[in-house]
């Protein structure tokens, strides 16, 4: 007895819809991408300047060291990975922007939260 792996596998037509979906709208996908980074940058900087601390210790130590610059350099070498990564892939790949996006999403949100407490304190 065998067992075949295949990237294909048992994708329904509904899976097919989605990707179809996403690879029509992966241009967005990228600039929703990149705005999140910069969202994430800029709240993370401006969130330095007025007390905040960066929670991820690995990025604080590198912040301290290189300052802010250190996380938009980490951020983009992610986005290359990320693009390199969208060039091996068939159309699927389009989910990579939203795999990049979502948790950048979800510190700049973070981080905005975290800001606007600090002021109505």
């Amino acid at each position: 007895m065998s067992i075949r792996l295949s990237s294909q596998g048992n994708h329904t037509e509904g899976d097919r819809r989605v990707v179809d979906r996403l690879a029509a709208v992966e241009p967005q996908l990228w600039i929703v991408l990149l705005v999140t980074l910069f969202a994430d940058v800029v709240l993370t900087h401006y969130g330095l300047q007025v007390g905040l601390t960066e929670a991820n210790p690995l990025m604080r130590t590198a912040i301290e060291a290189a300052g802010i610059v250190a996380l938009l350099g980490v951020k983009l070498l992610i986005v290359v990975v990320g693009v390199g990564v969208r060039l091996s892939l068939d159309e699927r790949g389009a989910v990579v922007p939203i795999g990049l996006a979502l948790p950048w999403l979800l510190a700049a949100t973070i981080n905005a939260v975290l800001l606007g407490a600090s002021f109505s304190l």
